[in-house]
Order: structure tokens, then C-alpha cells, then sequence
């Protein structure tokens, strides 16, 4: 099966930050998600920073690049950066199909990604950072394919009463099938995550983020955002 990142008749926010307060063991952190308009794309950012005593510290960053066409969006890359760990990882669409590229400590990985486990009937694929903004903002009851870097994972999402109800299907293992399973997801009026409750790997409690507050960004400030992640660690 081919697959291909695409939607249809949807646009995504311009020019929009959504600022997140994380809270829960003892810790605490932000989450900033940011909607940018540059040129023929529409991209999607996140940067989380956040100390937790009982699990980690960490900073970490995304992008999401997709091209605007006549009929939606169409994916074009998807690059993470844990800072913490100095870990890149990056997917996009080339003539050969879906590349994959790691880089961690000077050992860089570069291959072609192949999926054996990609659910019947189920060509349309996202990263994870659209997954939870691209593909609600679409539909909210779906089944969702996430690309990972050996697997695709298969949720369901089926909007409840202003809540997002995420069941794993596939391709997760059974300790983040039950985390997700167990997630609360809030929607706003923009069909947007307003809030998360979500508990801990191991049983240890749950991590809360919750809207703090939602607002435009000019040009310095879109330029400024993507010049620091394209920096570098």
C-alpha cells in the first residue's frame, strides 16, 4: 500500500500560539504550540520545557512543514530535537517515499522507512504533532496512523461530550495502550486541545496541561521561532 499525508478542505490556524501549563509529580513545565504561515506552507511547532523529579528533566522540540494545495494540505517533513539528549530525528516524502534520518552523538542514520504492520484500508498517515492538531481538525472520529520510526501506530478517535476518546489499536505496547487509553483530551471551540489529563507510564500519577492562554505572533516573533530550531543543539 502507498501511503501519502494529506487532508482535505482544512486550514490550519495562522499565526496563532497556544501557551500550555504542565503540572503533576511534583513538577512543572510549559508547552507552547505554535501555528506559523510562511510562504507556500503551513507548519506546526511545539517546545516543551518541563522538570519532573520523579521522571526527567527535558526541552523538547517540533516541526511540522505541510504545502498548501488547491484541495487541503499535504505533508511535506516532520523533524523532532530532544534537547536533552541531543537526538534529531526527521521524516519526509522524497521520489523514493517516506525517508527517515537520525542523528544522536555523531552516529547518523539516513534509510528509506518500510512499514510491514500498516492497517488494511489505511493509507493516510501522520507525524505525531499533527496527529493531534491536523487530523482533529479534520475529523474527530477517526481512526488515526502515526509514523514512528520501525512501526505505525493505529489509534481510534471519537469525540464524547467535548472530550477526545483515544483508543490504541496497534502498534504501541500494552504500558502506552493503557496510558492512552486512560488519557483525557478536552476540546475547545476550534476543535483544538484545550487541556490533557494523562496518567504516568507506571502508575505513579498523571500529568495535567492545561490551556494558560491563546494569542497572535507577528513576523519577528514566527522568524525568531523558526530560527532557533533550525540552530541547532
Amino acid at each position: 500500500m502507498q501511503l501519502e499525508s494529506r487532508v482535505t478542505n482544512t486550514k490550519l490556524p495562522q499565526d496563532i500560539q497556544r501557551k500550555y501549563e504542565l503540572s503533576g509529580l511534583g513538577g512543572s513545565g510549559e508547552l507552547f504550540l505554535t501555528f506559523i504561515e510562511s510562504g507556500e506552507n503551513s507548519q506546526i511547532h511545539v517546545k516543551c520545557t518541563a522538570s519532573f523529579p520523579l521522571i526527567l528533566n527535558f526541552h523538547f522540540e517540533a516541526l511540522s512543514t505541510w504545502e498548501k494545495t488547491r484541495e487541503g494540505l499535504s505533508f511535506v517533513s516532520y523533524e523532532e530535537k530532544d534537547f536533552t539528549k541531543h537526538i534529531l530525528k526527521k521524516w519526509e516524502f522524497g521520489s523514493d517515499g517516506l525517508n527517515f534520518i537520525e542523528n544522536k552523538k555523531g552516529l547518523e542514520l539516513e534509510r528509506e522507512v518500510t512499514y510491514f504492520n500498516h492497517p488494511s484500508n489505511q493509507s493516510l498517515i501522520f507525524d505525531p504533532l499533527s496527529a493531534a492538531t491536523v487530523a482533529l481538525l479534520e475529523r474527530k472520529d477517526r481512526d488515526v496512523c502515526i509514523f514512528g520510526k520501525q512501526r505505525i501506530m493505529h489509534l481510534k478517535t471519537s469525540k464524547q461530550e467535548g472530550f477526545v476518546k483515544v483508543e490504541a489499536l496497534s502498534g504501541f505496547n500494552k504500558i502506552w495502550t493503557k496510558v492512552l487509553n486512560r488519557a483525557q483530551i478536552k476540546l475547545g471551540g476550534k476543535n483544538l486541545i484545550d487541556s490533557i489529563e494523562i496518567p504516568t507510564p507506571f502508575g505513579m500519577g498523571k500529568i495535567t496541561m492545561l490551556l494558560n492562554s491563546d494569542a497572535s505572533i507577528n513576523e519577528e516573533e514566527k522568524t525568531k521561532i523558526l530560527e532557533q530550531f533550525h540552530r541547532g543543539f
